[in-house]
């Protein structure tokens, strides 16, 4: 409509008047920590300049700006600044590490982001890919030459600065593909939407089990179980800046993993190839996925899993065009489970070298 053109117009001049913002701030800062190296400046003031400095040029790395590589600190004054002011300054980097994404789509508003980290051994970073997205699989191996700041580490996207060294190779989707569905709420949560049996019919019993098999000409079947009960997460759904929580599956990290410790006395996550959070909370409109499957550790022992969020809160039909019974969650669910898989979004066909 009008109103929701003019809306996302508005917003977006907002988006770029933060970023020129953004941009002259860090250039001002950069430029009076170099004027105060040759001029001793106060040390404690040229340290607030750089964590002042740092904490713009990580939001730039987290809206993807590429125009954050032409303010990269110059790496003379870097050199003479002391380690401690160092540590707020990036530096250059070259990696090969696995590549691990998350693919999230955002269906009321009709967008998606990705997030993705590069893991090095038992050292994970964030990576923010400047100048577009690579329709690659978690676990591709890449190498990448760009900067690092503290744990975030940003580079071109341009085939000099990020290589792929070897494709992940994408799991079958023939024939029962094992998940587990644990049913998830925070502790100020409305009552579950249904049953954990409900829960069990939705997922292998309806439409979802339906839409694979046709879809897949009849290969491939929904397979695994539904963790036995409803989890209580013993925290809020939102954290303490009034931002969404996201429930954690990291096994082998109990200080901030939330769920393992909640199911890992009900069952033996080992044995499914991926986990799915189904979240009771209104913070959750979507869903989202790895593409692919991430090497987690459970035990010091790496298993090959996926992992998805979806939304757990309505069962509210989906307004489609479909010639059968299409709810939300089962919408959700069915997008989210092909990311896992290993499939984009098929936003196109390109037939030109057909």
């Amino acid at each position: 409509s009008l109103s929701e053109g003019n809306a996302a117009n508005t917003t977006k001049a907002q988006s770029i008047q933060s970023d020129f913002a953004s941009i002259s701030r860090i250039k001002q800062l950069t430029q009076e920590v170099t004027d105060g190296v040759t001029n001793h400046a106060d040390l404690t003031d040229q340290k607030n300049k750089l964590v002042e400095r740092k904490g713009l040029m990580i939001r730039m790395m987290k809206d993807r700006n590429p125009g954050l590589l032409r303010l990269v600190f110059p790496s003379d004054v870097r050199a003479k600044l002391s380690p401690d002011q160092q540590a707020d300054v990036e530096k250059p980097i070259a990696i090969t590490a696995s590549l691990e994404m998350i693919h999230t789509d955002h269906f009321q508003d009709k967008t998606d982001t990705f997030s993705y980290w590069l893991k090095k051994g038992v050292l994970r970073y964030d990576y923010y890919p400047l100048g577009g997205e690579r329709t690659l699989v978690s676990g591709s191996t890449v190498s990448v030459n760009g900067y690092i700041l503290g744990s975030q580490i940003f580079s071109p996207i341009d085939s000099t600065s990020f290589k792929v060294l070897k494709q992940a190779k994408v799991k079958s989707a023939v024939g029962p593909q094992k998940f587990l569905f644990v049913l998830l709420q925070y502790q100020d949560a409305l009552p579950p939407p249904y049953t954990v049996s409900e829960a069990d019919t939705l997922i292998f019993h309806e439409q979802l089990q339906k839409f694979y098999q046709e879809a897949s000409y009849n290969q491939m079947t929904l397979a695994g179980d539904v963790a036995p009960k409803w989890y209580t997460i013993p925290k809020p759904s939102l954290n303490s800046s009034g931002g969404c929580q996201s429930p954690n599956f990291i096994p082998d990290d109990p200080l901030s993993d939330d769920v393992y410790k909640l199911i890992k006395s009900d069952v033996d996550v080992t044995q499914y190839g991926g986990i799915v959070l189904m979240i009771n909370s209104t913070c959750y409109g979507g869903g989202m996925a790895s593409v692919g499957t991430f090497q987690i550790p459970i035990g010091g022992i790496p298993y090959s899993l996926s992992e998805a969020w979806v939304s757990a809160n309505t069962r509210d039909q989906w307004q489609m065009e479909q010639p059968f019974p299409w709810t939300y969650n089962t919408y959700v669910l069915a997008h989210e489970l092909g990311h896992n898989l290993g499939v984009w979004h098929a936003n196109s066909w390109n037939c030109a070298s057909v």
